[in-house]
């Protein structure tokens, strides 16, 4: 002998944005759930949970924040963006030591999406003339030896252009 399934819960009722809405204004107007069922024609229960979920939830609203969470804070992509624009054909293991606490393959994701963001800046910018402003771009690598590194490499450029320009002069002489 076996025993009797239970019947199936019936499924809850589907409300839209505007019905709960509605069904709040009557709320905030003062009417009784009762009235409200009748009249939006739902189950008393269903009202009062809707008014429950907009007293909670600021107007009804679900929270904010579904999925995982960026790896990459708003100032690394801003650094990140800096560097490319700094030197577009700069390597990934070179961009890695602005953000160090991340792989390279999301590195190289993010790289993907602020290069298809450029393109359709500068395609914009071509239509509507140049609107880029980029806030906190020159915000510099977090890598501890970035600034020494930088310092070396510019020390390093301006002297390899006043030794050309010094064998220039005695070429001419």
């Amino acid at each position: 002998m076996t025993t009797p399934q239970r019947p199936l819960k019936p499924l809850g009722v589907h409300t839209s944005p505007r019905t709960r809405n509605r069904v709040w204004a009557a709320f905030s107007a003062g009417k009784p759930a009762a009235q409200i069922a009748s009249e939006e024609g739902l189950p008393r229960t269903l009202v009062y949970g809707i008014r429950t979920r907009f007293a909670h939830q600021d107007w009804g609203v679900s929270p904010q924040g579904r999925g995982r969470p960026s790896k990459l804070t708003k100032h690394d992509l801003r650094r990140l963006r800096a560097r490319i624009e700094e030197e577009p054909s700069v390597s990934i293991r070179e961009l890695q030591k602005c953000a160090p606490h991340v792989s390279a393959d999301t590195i190289r994701r993010h790289v993907v999406n602020i290069t298809k963001e450029a393109r359709k800046a500068a395609s914009a910018g071509s239509k509507e003339g140049n609107k880029n402003t980029d806030k906190g771009a020159d915000v510099p690598c977090t890598d501890p030896d970035y600034a020494a590194k930088q310092a070396a490499s510019d020390e390093a450029t301006s002297n390899n252009t006043h030794n050309a320009q010094a064998e220039g002069d005695k070429q001419q002489m």
